[in-house]
C-alpha cells in the first residue's frame, strides 16, 4: 500500500475550475460601504488599514513573528513601533509589503493598466524588494517566473504539484481572462478578490512571494468595493490554508466564504476606528463628564460611585450588543457579582466581571470568566483579564471564531476601538444630562435662549 505521504496530487490547469468559479454565488449580504467622514478621518484610517495588512502578511508566512499588541502598535504608527519592527527583524519585509498596498491603493484610484501578468510581475517585485535570497541560498529574482518545478506537502503529508514551470505564462493567461470575463458580467468584487487570491496561490508562479503577492493583488477588488484591503491575520493560518485547499479541490465556495468574512470582520473594525478617532478628536473623556455632572447637580451631588455605576450599566449593555453572536452559537452571557465595582487600572478605570459560556455541541468547547475594565479615557485600551481579577491579562475578542482556540490579532483590534468608541459615547451621555441638569436649575441659557 503506497505511503500517502509519497503520493503526489497533480497540477489541475485553471480551466478545469472555470465552471465552479461561474457557477459560485456571492454570500447573502452587502459589505458595509465606507462612511462619510471628513478627508482627513478617512485618510488616517485607510492608512491604519494598510499598514495592519501589511504587517500581517509577511507574518503568515513565517517571515517573522507577529501578535495582537504588535500589529495594532505597527497600523497605529505609535512610539516605538520602529523599534519593535527592528527587533522582530521585519523592517525591510514590512517596508515592502507596505509599498505594495500603497501600489494597490493608487492603482485602485487611477486605473490604467489592466490587471494580467504585468501588474503581478510589478506589485511582486514591490512586495519582495529586501529579499534578496531564497532559502536554498540563490539569488531570488523579483518579478521572475519560476525557473523550476515546486510543490508542497498539504495538511495530509502528501505532495501538492504546483504549475509547470513552463506552463505558468500560459496558465497565468488563463487565469486573467476568467477574470476579466467575470468582471464583465457584473461579478460580485467579493467573488472576484476570492478568484484572484486563489488563483496566483494555485499557479504559484514565483520562487516565493507567492503568498504576499495573491493578497495584494486580491486586495483591489475590495479596494474597490470599500476602500479595504483583504486583511489575512498570521494567527487564522489554519483556516485560511483550509479554505485555498478546499478550493484546490473545487469546493470554491469555501475561498468565497472566507473573503466576505473577512471583509464583513474588516468593516466592523473599520466603524470602531471611525467612532475611536472622533473620540480622540472630541475629547471627551468619562472623568470630566462625571466631574461635569457633579458639578451640574444640586447639593449634595450624586456621589461619583454611584454615577460610576450607572456609566458602568450602560457599559454592560453595550457589551450584551456585542456579545449577541452567543446565542448563535449556544452561548450566553452571565454577569458576576453585578454589584462589583473592580478597580483595576486605578480609580480612572470602569470593571464588570462577566462569565463567557459555550455550550456543546461545538466543535470547540469554551467557558471561562473574564474581568473587563475600560478606560475612563478614550485614548487607553479596553483590558480584559482572565479569572477574577488575579489571573494572566488577556484579550478577548467580541466573535467566537476569533476566541478559538486563543484570542486574535483582529480581536484584540476590534476590542481597542470597541473601547475609545465607548469611552466617547458614554463620555458624550453623561455631558448630555449635565448640560439638561444644569438647564433645568437654571444654571445655564436653555437651548432656544
Amino acid at each position: 500500500m503506497p505511503n500517502p505521504a509519497e503520493e503526489a496530487l497533480p497540477y489541475r490547469p485553471i480551466a478545469d475550475f472555470k465552471d465552479a468559479w461561474f457557477a459560485v454565488e456571492a454570500p447573502p449580504g452587502d459589505i458595509a460601504l465606507r462612511e462619510d467622514v471628513p478627508v482627513e478621518l478617512k485618510e488616517k484610517v485607510d492608512e491604519m488599514l494598510l499598514r495592519a495588512a501589511a504587517f500581517e502578511t509577511g507574518a503568515i508566512e513565517g517571515l517573522y513573528k507577529s501578535g495582537p499588541g504588535m500589529t495594532l502598535l505597527v497600523a497605529s504608527a505609535e512610539a516605538g513601533w520602529e523599534e519593535a519592527v527592528n527587533d522582530a527583524g521585519a523592517r525591510g519585509a514590512f517596508t515592502d509589503q507596505h509599498a505594495a498596498y500603497l501600489a494597490v491603493r493608487d492603482y485602485v484610484q487611477k486605473t490604467d493598466v489592466p490587471v494580467g501578468k504585468h501588474l503581478l510581475r510589478y506589485l511582486h517585485q514591490t512586495a519582495c524588494g529586501n529579499q534578496v535570497t531564497l532559502d536554498n541560498g540563490r539569488p531570488f529574482e523579483h518579478g521572475a517566473f519560476k525557473a523550476g518545478d515546486n510543490y508542497a506537502e498539504d495538511r495530509f503529508g502528501r505532495r501538492h504539484m504546483y504549475c509547470p514551470h513552463l506552463l505558468v505564462g500560459s496558465e497565468l493567461d488563463s487565469a486573467f481572462d476568467i477574470y476579466h470575463q467575470l468582471l464583465g458580467l457584473g461579478t460580485s468584487p467579493i467573488i472576484l478578490s476570492a478568484f484572484l487570491h486563489w488563483a496566483i496561490a494555485h499557479v504559484h508562479p514565483f520562487d516565493d512571494g507567492n503568498g504576499r503577492v495573491a493578497r495584494v493583488l486580491a486586495s483591489i477588488p475590495t479596494m474597490e468595493l470599500a476602500g479595504m484591503p483583504l486583511m489575512v491575520y498570521a494567527d487564522r493560518r489554519a483556516p485560511y490554508l483550509q479554505a485555498l485547499d478546499a478550493a484546490d479541490e473545487g469546493q470554491v465556495a469555501a475561498m468565497v466564504r472566507f473573503t466576505a468574512d473577512r471583509l464583513s470582520s474588516l468593516s466592523g473594525w473599520v466603524k470602531d476606528l471611525y467612532a475611536a478617532e472622533r473620540s480622540i478628536e472630541a475629547n471627551s473623556d468619562i472623568s470630566s463628564a462625571i466631574l461635569r455632572l457633579m458639578r451640574a447637580q444640586e447639593e449634595p451631588a450624586e456621589p461619583a460611585g454611584d454615577i460610576t455605576r450607572r456609566v458602568r450599566q450602560v457599559f454592560i449593555d453595550n457589551l450584551r450588543d456585542e456579545l449577541s453572536w452567543l446565542t448563535s452559537v449556544q452561548g450566553e452571557l452571565v454577569l458576576v457579582s453585578d454589584d462589583n465595582v473592580f478597580s483595576m487600572g486605578g480609580d480612572n478605570a470602569i470593571g464588570v466581571h462577566v462569565a463567557l459560556k459555550i455550550r456543546a455541541p461545538l466543535p470547540v468547547t469554551s467557558t471561562g470568566e473574564y474581568s473587563i475594565v475600560i478606560s475612563r479615557d478614550p485614548q487607553k485600551d479596553i483590558e480584559v483579564w482572565s479569572g477574577r481579577g488575579s489571573g494572566t491579562k488577556k484579550v478577548r475578542s467580541f466573535r467566537y471564531s476569533d476566541c478559538t482556540p486563543s484570542i486574535s490579532s483582529e480581536g484584540v483590534l476590534v476590542l481597542s476601538s470597541f473601547a475609545r468608541a465607548q469611552a466617547r459615547k458614554l463620555g458624550d451621555e453623561l455631558m448630555r444630562e449635565a448640560s439638561a441638569t444644569a438647564e433645568a436649575r437654571g444654571t445655564r441659557p436653555a437651548k432656544d435662549q
